[in-house]
């Protein structure tokens, strides 16, 4: 069987059940600065309004990803899906579940952020913190406090994915405001 590339077999699936009117755009994941992207979406935030931002987490998102890459590498991808299934059950649909898993776990490129980097790239686009999912969208005046209670989203992640089998990928969310 020939060797048939990631990014062609992606345009290949991309193109299933599309009509010709459809493109497929290709962009270079080593251009990718996410504060140059965070920039331009809150570029876009009129004076009043919202930001509502999803990230993965570089303390809550790593336990999830080193427990599932040591899992395949011992034990295979099946296994792995098979363990994600247990631990996520919350797709019925086979397919959409396999989708997930590979998003979740396999995905080539990904970024990971902290708090505390993602107020730097607030404080530079004139936004303010509303809340956060780090802390079930709590106070959030005390920016040191939040930072310090932010690091413990590693152990809560390895108590979560690893301790108690439950589903815990690391994503956390922000709301932000433009005065």
């Amino acid at each position: 069987m020939a060797h048939v590339s990631y990014l062609e077999s992606t345009r290949a699936k991309a193109q299933l059940n599309r009509d010709q009117a459809d493109q497929f755009y290709t962009g270079n994941l080593a251009n990718f600065a996410p504060g140059l992207t965070f920039d331009h979406a809150a570029s876009f935030v009129a004076p009043g309004g919202f930001l509502f931002v999803g990230l993965y987490h570089s303390y809550g998102r790593r336990p999830f990803l080193q427990m599932y890459r040591e899992l395949v590498a011992r034990d295979g991808e099946e296994a792995a899906f098979a363990e994600f299934r247990r631990c996520a059950e919350l797709l019925d649909d086979p397919t959409h579940s396999l989708s997930w898993f590979r998003d979740q776990v396999l995905h080539p490129h990904e970024t990971q952020h902290s708090l505390a980097e993602v107020w730097t790239w607030l404080d530079a686009a004139g936004l303010s913190l509303v809340s956060t999912s780090l802390n079930t969208y709590g106070d959030i005046s005390d920016r040191a406090a939040l930072v310090r209670q932010e690091q413990g989203q590693e152990a809560l992640s390895w108590q979560r994915n690893r301790d108690e089998r439950s589903y815990f990928p690391g994503f956390f969310t922000v709301l932000a405001c433009r005065a």
